[in-house]
């Protein structure tokens, strides 16, 4: 058995919603026996899955207010970043072309 840690998470991930085959269910549990560091991360990660169901979020999440803010904090709507932007692209362009015009 030679599987990646992606895999074996993926086969983690799917063995908590119920969605393992036969297959991958006999690959984890060959895992997990392989080795008692194997089963102790296995139920590390299980403990965490019981309790996420135990957090809650105190309201439902407006994602385009949330889109919003994070766009004004960053000033990405605002003039000075595209302004920022294109000047930062003709600096690159003229070091650039000097690099090599003095280079070549």
């Amino acid at each position: 058995m030679n599987l990646t840690n992606d895999e074996i998470y993926g086969l983690i991930a799917k063995s908590f919603s119920g969605e393992l085959t036969g297959e991958e269910l006999a690959q984890l549990n060959a895992w997990k026996s392989s080795d008692k560091s194997n089963l102790s991360e296995y139920n590390d990660y299980l403990d965490i899955w019981n309790h996420s169901g135990r957090l809650a979020m105190p309201s439902p999440i407006d994602l385009l207010a949330s889109l919003n803010t994070t766009r004004k904090r960053g000033r990405i709507d605002s003039g000075q970043v595209r302004w920022v932007t294109i000047f930062v692209r003709v600096v690159c362009q003229f070091l650039c072309r000097n690099h090599f015009v003095f280079h070549f």
